[in-house]
């Protein structure tokens, strides 16, 4: 028997109030989850449980045994991974969730992140727009939803940013380079079925109304849209930045956008915080820094 063993027992049936969940949490059996349990109260000389037919309940002395011996584990725990991070390369599992068009900021950044630290594979999962880290697993979100309430999770706004209208040059040429609001609702705009669901786009105190023949949940779909000539766009500049480089699209009425919205990187933040994901964070920081920079 060790003491580390045994007081991780004893949290998990006093969790469960019972030995046959704790038995299961930690993958042994029930017989084992005893021993252990009467290995400590042997060391303590004293009853820490009190056992009923029905479910096990805190003595006295074990309700104060557990509020001392729970700080001692999870320092103990958070020291163990702090030396074995400190010691070893950064390696690990690194699970990274966006909303339908967080790809267009994260991919680039996160291909540079498993370049500069192989022993870290990340995982790049869009479409999550309900979001609970801890019970979805979740290493780092990168989103526009603040989840600064959920318990134990840290929130830093990486930017601001408002959204503003773009179109191929091949469509401008063909269909003519609108010269004021007004003018828009003679194109055809290529929207968010969710966020234009009102058929408008909101500039400050001015709006107008759109129509178009194609309307998508992904901006993505919008974007290659915009770049085979089929309309106007009205997204982040941040979304294509690439193609205004390369001049797959060009901006419309540049003076119009849409109110900013913050995007935030949100991870959870308990006692300990792995190396894998303050890497990460720090990396994105930084990196998306020097893109404004540029």
């Amino acid at each position: 028997m060790d003491w580390y063993t045994c007081c991780k027992t004893f949290i998990k049936v006093v969790e469960f109030k019972s030995f046959t969940q704790a038995a299961k949490e930690l993958h042994t059996n029930i017989s084992s989850i005893s021993k252990r349990i009467s290995w400590l109260e042997n060391q303590l000389d004293t009853k820490l449980l009190i056992r009923t037919t029905r479910r096990q309940e805190l003595s006295s002395a074990g309700e104060h045994f557990y509020n001392r011996i729970i700080g001692i584990i999870n320092e103990w725990d958070i020291t163990k991974r702090e030396i074995l991070d400190s010691s070893n390369k950064p390696v690990g599992h690194l699970r990274v969730a966006t909303p339908t068009a967080g790809n267009y900021y994260v991919e680039d950044i996160a291909l540079n992140f498993i370049k500069k630290y192989p022993g870290i594979s990340v995982d790049a999962s869009t479409g999550w727009n309900i979001i609970k880290l801890v019970e979805q697993k979740i290493d780092v979100y990168i989103g526009h939803i603040n989840v600064q309430a959920e318990k134990k999770c840290q929130t830093t706004t990486l930017y601001e940013s408002g959204r503003k209208m773009f179109a191929s040059p091949q469509y401008l040429k063909k269909k003519g380079v609108p010269k004021s609001l007004a003018d828009i609702q003679e194109h055809n705009c290529l929207f968010s079925s969710k966020k234009d669901s009102n058929h408008c786009w909101t500039f400050g105190d001015e709006s107008v109304f759109i129509k178009g023949n194609f309307t998508s949940n992904n901006s993505h779909s919008l974007i290659n849209a915009a770049i085979a000539d089929h309309g106007v766009i009205c997204v982040p500049e941040k979304y294509i930045t690439k193609h205004l480089e390369s001049k797959l699209l060009k901006p419309v009425l540049p003076q119009y956008q849409t109110e900013k919205i913050p995007l935030h990187i949100s991870y959870p933040s308990d006692d300990y915080i792995p190396v894998k994901t303050k890497l990460f964070v720090g990396f994105l920081i930084k990196q998306w820094k020097l893109i404004n920079d540029d």
